[in-house]
Formats: C-alpha cells, structure tokens, sequence
C-alpha cells in the first residue's frame, strides 16, 4: 500500500444537466452512484480517499458517513470545480502525490487506480514530484483519473471557474504520461438522462 497517494473525489457538483435529480444518488448498479465511486476508491492500494462535497447537501453526506473515506466541505461549490479543487488540495494531509477524480464516473475501478499508482512509483524518484499521470482508455482516450505529483499541489490550489486541473493538462501536454487502463472506464461519465439511459442499457447487455 502506497502512504504517499491520496485519492481527491470532487462530489460537489450541482448535476445541472440532470433535470433536477442529483445524479449522484442515483442508482447505479445497486447503489448510489456517489457510493459506487468512492467504494472502487477505497478498493484501491492508494493510502486514503477524500470527498469533496457541497456545504448544506446533508444527503450526499449521509450517504458517505459509513465508508471509509474523508468528507471534505466545498462552501462555494456553486463557483464551479476550481473551487471544489481548491478545498480538496488545501484539505490533503502531506503527500507525495494526488489522484484527482470525479464521482460520477461508475465504471472507474480500483485497477484504473492501481494503474496509475503502479506508473508513478515505478517512475525515478528525481522526477515523480513533477509527474502528470494521466488514464487513457484502451481505445486511447484521454480521461480519468489522474495524478498529479506534489510539485503541482499549489497550481491546483488556485484552480478558477469550472475548468478544475483543465488548464495544467491543456498546457503540459507534451510532458502528460498516459497510462493504459481497462475498457472505456477513464472516459464514461454520467452527467445527462442520455448518458444514464446508454450506460444503464449497456449494462443490460452485460448481465
């Protein structure tokens, strides 16, 4: 188990998109789609998971008080995921590195983690600090999670708007490390009804 990597969940969306229903409490397989995330988190070898989470929703809350995870409040939720960002950062215990990760992922498994985890501490110790570790579909496609190493902590403490690490990995593209993960996992969100209705009909076809 690595004692150096944290895991970030940023669980403190409006869910906008969804027509009024928090896509965060839906059930995704059984469970709250919220609990389903943090639950592949903490399956994890990372050392710890926190939550971000908006001031005042007392049911995401509750929903997180059983698991073994570190709920963090965003006060400002509603200036977009920067600020979710910021409060996560500014909450981390010392580290060498961060998994930033988003809750409304259901298809994000502990060895989409695992890989990331298993590139960054197979890397140089001189240039793990500096590290942007990215997941990438197998088709590829760049999404989450991703690390970024303790170099970069007070960048993403400043993060703005809705764009949340956005800007660090337009910019440092050519220096991103992809790391390879299972399936379309890294880059299956469920933000719209449209989304909600592929995946769960997809997932009638597996079962």
């Amino acid at each position: 188990m690595s004692d150096t990597i944290q895991i970030l969940m940023l669980a403190a969306g409006a869910s906008r998109r969804m027509q009024g229903e928090d896509k965060l409490l839906r059930d995704a397989g059984g469970q709250p789609l919220l609990v389903r995330a943090l639950r592949h988190a903490c399956d994890s070898c990372a050392s710890a998971v926190s939550v971000v989470l908006p001031e005042g929703n007392q049911t995401r809350a509750e929903n997180v008080k059983d698991l073994s995870v570190r709920p963090v409040t965003c006060a400002d939720w509603e200036n977009g995921m920067g600020a979710s960002l910021r409060a996560g950062i500014a909450s981390l215990p010392v580290c060498n590195a961060v998994i930033v990760a988003l809750a409304d992922m259901p298809d994000l498994s502990p060895d989409h983690y695992n890989a990331v985890i298993n590139a960054f501490e197979g890397l140089p110790d001189d240039v793990r600090s500096r590290a942007i570790l990215r997941a990438v579909s197998e088709r590829g496609q760049p999404g989450h999670p991703v690390l970024f190493g303790a170099d970069w902590f007070e960048e993403l403490a400043t993060a703005q708007g809705d764009q949340g690490a956005r800007a660090i990995l337009q910019r440092e593209k050519e220096h991103i490390m992809e790391v390879p993960t299972p399936g379309a996992g890294a880059v299956t969100d469920l933000d719209t009804p449209e989304a909600w209705a592929a995946w769960e009909a997809a997932q009638g076809k597996n079962t």
